[in-house]
């Protein structure tokens, strides 16, 4: 998968998982994400602590798809899959080299 393609497998996780919790399976089918990817999508996004598992192997979202970070889902998925954050991928540096810009603008 490519990095478009993974982000919008997951979002259509997400999205499948706000109509409630849902077996693997069930995310899969709904969302049209193969079987094996989505799996593997859910297990990073239950990483991040985007969504929990819950009774009888069912996901659910741990808060509703509104109120979450594109910022937080990018981490999840991309982070994994292409090794580096999506804050190098958005801006094009890390997270301590934007750490280090910020104290060397205060110092000025």
């Amino acid at each position: 998968m490519n990095d478009p393609t993974v982000v919008k497998a997951a979002l259509r996780c997400l999205v499948s998982l706000e109509k409630g919790p849902a077996t693997v399976i069930d995310i899969s089918r709904d969302s049209g994400v193969a079987l094996e990817d989505c799996h593997g999508l859910l297990s990073l996004l239950y990483r991040a602590g985007l969504v929990e598992l819950r009774s009888q192997g069912e996901f659910g979202l741990m808060q509703p798809l509104a109120e979450m970070s594109v910022l937080d889902i990018l981490d999840a998925v991309w982070e994994t899959w292409i090794d580096r954050s999506a804050v190098t991928m958005l801006f094009g540096f890390s997270t301590s080299a934007a750490s280090l810009a910020v104290g060397d603008s205060q110092r000025s």
